[in-house]
């Protein structure tokens, strides 16, 4: 595909998110508002209720398990906006000089859940400097891909999972190696994994922005991402992040 009719492709995917994301964001916002107002209304009255042992047990169990998820599944759904509009508008946000290695730590403990005995994470750091960035995108940049990994490693069905990190100074720029042993991706996929909504997980499990939304980001802060993978040997994702290009606010590494 040209890039020229992948820009103009872009753009249209652009335009129509950002339409379906201000849709959905307007009632979302006061869907959550209220659902937490009703979780507080109802803590409120569960505590004015002397005698709890009158109402039903399930209620007790049930209720407060029921309102912890259905929150969940709204921010998930509020998430799932943000991702829609960042990768229709990715500004770029505060950005300060971090370690990445503090970045990448971050995303590990964001994710334990996912992962705590089931896959190992390794890291090798061989790096020096920081880069300027925004933290919270590069660290959803690397959870996206922990997430991907913990997906295709699972579905392998691995006996020794395992994700590692590691970083090197080349260049100018610093690079992040994020390799697992998971599924792979198969040559034709592997051409379509940035494109927004393509994904090769079942219905359900995903609809196809983590890779596109990861790539904007690094983009926006003037780097590269590239994946290369095998099928069912793993995969490795490449990125490059410039480190002593002077950025917008005038900030350096050195």
């Amino acid at each position: 595909m040209s890039s020229k009719i992948q820009n103009e492709k872009m753009a249209v995917i652009g335009t129509l998110s950002s339409g379906i994301a201000h849709e959905i964001n307007n009632p979302l916002s006061f869907v959550i508002s209220n659902f937490r107002s009703l979780h507080k209304y109802f803590d409120i009255i569960l505590n004015s209720i002397e005698d709890k042992s009158k109402l039903p047990a399930d209620v007790l169990m049930d209720v407060p398990s029921i309102l912890g998820e259905t929150e969940e599944g709204l921010l998930r759904v509020k998430k799932l906006v943000e991702d829609i509009n960042y990768l229709a508008h990715p500004g770029t946000g505060e950005r300060s000089a971090v370690d990445i290695k503090d970045i990448i730590n971050n995303a590990i403990r964001l994710t334990t859940n996912a992962h705590k005995n089931i896959i190992s994470i390794k890291e090798e750091y061989d790096h020096k400097n920081k880069i300027i960035c925004t933290p919270s995108k590069i660290s959803q940049v690397f959870i996206n891909i922990i997430l991907n990994s913990i997906h295709a490693i699972k579905e392998i069905q691995r006996e020794h999972g395992e994700i590692i990190f590691k970083t090197r100074e080349h260049e100018n720029n610093l690079e992040i190696i994020i390799s697992d042993n998971g599924t792979g991706i198969n040559k034709e996929s592997l051409s379509k994994v940035f494109e927004p909504f393509f994904t090769t997980k079942k219905a359900g499990e995903g609809i196809g922005l983590g890779l596109s939304t990861s790539q904007s980001i690094i983009n926006s802060h003037r780097g590269t991402m590239e994946i290369e993978s095998q099928a069912n040997v793993g995969t490795r994702v490449i990125i490059k992040l410039p480190m002593s290009e002077r950025q917008e606010n005038g900030l350096s590494l050195f």
